[in-house]
């Protein structure tokens, strides 16, 4: 475990475009400019970034930061936690080849131990996403592996094997999914694209919003009404009804945000060279 790192905050202040919202940004400047690719909760409010060169940051419950360092320095591009039948939530860190990790709890903190998903069957592909599928939580796990052009691998506990492989109808690349209730599941993409549909085998709906070209990696939300997205550029999209509409907010950087975590009260992004900042 590397030597902790003390934070030093700084200020940026931004207004929303939305309900002229006064929002203030913190950001988190750690000693490391490693691209951080994504941004998960797992218990005790412990928050936990994977980033490009196989480092992990871990915020615990008490606000202090760690870097961990994976052994084979390979770039990390997902996290997610999955809600086992037997073993509850794991939360499982990936890189864009398919070597899984868990975080696990020693006696000396947080470890990362190597794990396995269901091996990706063709070769030459790359993963972006792990998604929890379980949307009604039924007693069985399901899970998807976002990779590059609009394709999902989807798993079904105690199955090894996909029980369905899609090609999503969107017919091109899609960064993120989010299944947020039992009839809309939400996409995004490159070239500022937002889809919906009722379903992974049903036609995915684009959603005009003329706000931005800029590709957008990752939806926010709290499985309630109120959506974001982060894109490159600094770019942060917020709709407050389930993803119909959408504004724009402005923020105080104009690095790529490649993901975010939304709390009861907070809302962080991070992103490229080190970027971790929260509202």
């Amino acid at each position: 475990m590397r030597k902790l790192i003390p934070i030093i905050c700084f200020v940026c202040f931004s207004i929303l475009t939305t309900k002229a919202q006064i929002h203030q940004w913190t950001a988190i400047p750690l000693n490391t400019n490693v691209d951080f690719n994504e941004i998960e909760l797992v218990q005790d409010s412990i928050l936990v970034l994977p980033g490009n060169d196989g480092k992990l940051a871990v915020r615990s419950g008490n606000g202090v930061w760690n870097l961990l360092q994976a052994p084979n320095n390979k770039p990390f591009v997902a996290a997610e936690n999955i809600k086992y039948q037997n073993l509850g939530p794991l939360t499982k860190i990936s890189t864009d080849d398919c070597d899984i990790y868990t975080l696990n709890r020693a006696a000396n903190g947080l470890v990362l131990a190597i794990d396995s998903l269901p091996a990706y069957p063709t070769t030459g592909r790359k993963l972006l996403k792990i998604v929890d599928l379980n949307i009604s939580n039924v007693n069985e796990t399901r899970y998807g592996i976002i990779c590059d052009s609009g394709r999902i691998m989807a798993y079904k506990f105690p199955f090894a094997s996909p029980r369905f492989d899609i090609n999503l109808s969107t017919k091109k690349s899609v960064q993120d999914l989010y299944p947020f209730n039992s009839w809309n599941i939400l996409a995004v993409g490159d070239s500022g694209k937002i889809w919906r549909t009722v379903g992974l085998n049903d036609p995915f709906q684009l959603i005009n919003h003329n706000l931005s070209t800029t590709k957008l990696n990752k939806i926010i939300g709290r499985k309630d009404n109120k959506l974001w997205i982060a894109g490159d550029s600094g770019l942060v999209l917020f709709s407050g009804n389930s993803g119909s509409t959408w504004s724009k907010l402005n923020t105080p950087t104009s690095l790529n945000l490649y993901s975010g975590w939304k709390t009861d009260s907070t809302l962080w992004v991070c992103g490229q060279s080190g970027l971790i900042m929260f509202s």
